[in-house]
């Protein structure tokens, strides 16, 4: 009796447990869904500092804006950041800062995926000169940082950059031994060293005594990953979301929190809610300039978005079982009648019906393959553009630094206004989609042509590509019908979208109202 009672008590705390968490997931996505609103406020709240950086003269007083405005970027948009880290630069020698400038760019490079820079420019600091500035908190905590994002970098083994941080943690709580940070760090040291109990003390009261979203996330994450180590994963994701929560509350966009739970999410099938998360994840990467939080968001959100089509594709499987079992029975239905019905007209009414029932199962089935094939095909050739995009981004940026470094501003600003970039992206993105849709629809210019008369017709090229004309109906095929979304797809104004449909509904041999809609059902 006693041992039935315990087995109830546990799985009641389970289950209460369990809606716990639930509770907090619903939490975490009416925030996740809601986060532009909260980074909206947190710009907006940032305008003050930015009208007094134009009103101050000193170069203290606008060393010290910018390294303020440095700070409140520097999880939130790195090029802003990077922006404010440039105009400390103008006044880090006359002010003697160059210290501090240098370890705000060292934490800048290893956000921005480029940890070999950021190392370079960290070991080429003068430490003695650290010593004599008084600046050695400071230079452990960019150590800190930096060997934090390098742990798992290919060009430096994790054991070594494991090590280092361990070193810069203890030096650092020998300068600093009571800020939320020390104490943060010295619960690491406990953790890395498997005294699991300890460190969860200090987090424990540190969680207690904080009021800062930030700090607040800080501390849960590293709760989760202790919880982690000792086999807790209710509790682990528990912190996490506590984590991820106060990372959209304090507006940071390089967060690991979410993503952790959207991995959480898909390996508990939980599609919906991982697709959500590792979304928002790529989208707060990309906006906020993070290159490693899009590497690893972009690569899970292939993986998820490819078990979300399963899933898909096994509702179609179960929804055509469905269908042909609800068929089968219709089958029978006929037979039971035909045996029990003598009259002829009946009887072949009720087969004309099963005759009708069974051309609709068919092109419900014919639509469902078509749309899939068109999602499937979609989906990859945005993937596709999507890291095109990425690499082009990166690749730019790396040319505009070279050409700045080795011709100046001009050089810049000249190919900055260079059109013929902007033009062969255009070129490479219409080409993809022609051979997307024309792989879709191989007839398509045919059946155009059917509708039009003979003098306007299209001519049939060599290569899979469509004319300006047939890309306007091409998007008309595919549902757009609004010429102000043509007009952006094309890369034209509104009036020229107008000119065209007007041109072909009068070339047009069926009436003028009905051609769009016969392309749209094509």
């Amino acid at each position: 009796m006693k041992r039935l009672l315990f087995v109830l008590c546990s799985a009641l705390a389970m289950s209460c447990s369990h809606g716990g968490t639930e509770k907090l997931l619903k939490e975490l996505d009416a925030l996740v869904e809601n986060r532009l609103e909260i980074y909206s406020a947190y710009e907006a709240g940032l305008q003050e500092l930015k009208d007094s950086l134009t009103l101050v003269v000193s170069h203290e007083e606008k060393w010290a804006l910018a390294d303020r405005l440095y700070d409140s970027y520097a999880y939130f948009n790195l090029d802003s950041a990077v922006t404010y880290l440039g105009l400390q630069k103008k006044y880090a020698h006359s002010l003697r800062q160059e210290y501090l400038t240098a370890l705000n760019e060292v934490q800048v490079m290893a956000y921005r995926h480029n940890e070999a820079t950021a190392e370079s420019i960290f070991l080429s600091l003068d430490t003695l000169q650290v010593r004599r500035l008084g600046l050695r908190r400071e230079y452990y905590y960019g150590g800190i940082v930096l060997y934090s994002n390098i742990k798992s970098s290919s060009h430096l083994s994790a054991e070594i950059a494991e090590e280092k941080l361990s070193c810069f943690r203890k030096l650092y709580f020998s300068v600093d031994s009571t800020s939320s940070f020390a104490q943060r760090n010295l619960a690491l040291l406990y953790r890395d060293g498997g005294e699991y109990d300890e460190a969860l003390e200090i987090l424990e009261r540190l969680a207690s005594a904080a009021t800062d979203a930030h700090e607040k996330s800080f501390i849960a994450f590293s709760q989760s990953d202790i919880y982690e180590r000792l086999g807790d994963m209710e509790k682990r994701e528990e912190a996490l979301i506590r984590s991820a929560a106060n990372d959209i509350r304090s507006s940071v966009r390089t967060y690991l929190s979410l993503y952790n739970l959207a991995l959480i999410q898909y390996e508990e099938k939980s599609l919906k809610r991982a697709n959500l998360y590792i979304s928002a994840n790529m989208t707060d990467a990309i906006a906020g300039g993070f290159n490693t939080r899009m590497i690893d968001a972009g690569t899970s959100q292939m993986i998820i978005a490819e078990a979300t089509r399963d899933e898909e594709r096994k509702r179609i499987v179960w929804l055509l079982i469905a269908l042909g079992c609800i068929f089968a029975l219709l089958v029978l239905a006929f037979i039971l009648l035909v045996n029990n019905l003598r009259h002829a007209r009946r009887l072949k009414r009720i087969k004309n019906m099963l005759l009708g029932v069974n051309s609709r199962l068919k092109t419900a089935n014919s639509e469902l393959i078509l749309a899939n094939k068109i999602k499937d095909s979609y989906v990859f050739s945005y993937m596709e553009l999507s890291i095109n995009y990425l690499r082009k981004l990166e690749e730019s940026r790396r040319e505009s630094r070279s050409i700045a470094k080795n011709e100046g501003l001009d050089a810049v600003l000249k190919y900055l206004r260079s059109p013929s970039v902007i033009y062969e992206e255009y070129k490479h993105y219409y080409k993809i989609f022609d051979e997307a849709f024309l792989g879709i629809f191989p007839d398509f210019r045919e059946k155009v042509n059917a509708l039009l008369r003979e003098e306007s017709r299209f001519p049939v090229p060599e290569e899979p590509v469509l004319c300006t004309e047939l890309r306007l109906l091409a998007a008309i095929r595919l549902g757009i019908t609004e010429s102000g979304k043509i007009a952006t797809f094309l890369n034209c104004a509104p009036t020229t979208v107008y000119t065209y449909r007007t041109r072909l509904k009068r070339a047009a041999i069926c009436p003028k109202e009905e051609f769009e809609v016969i392309i749209s059902a094509m």
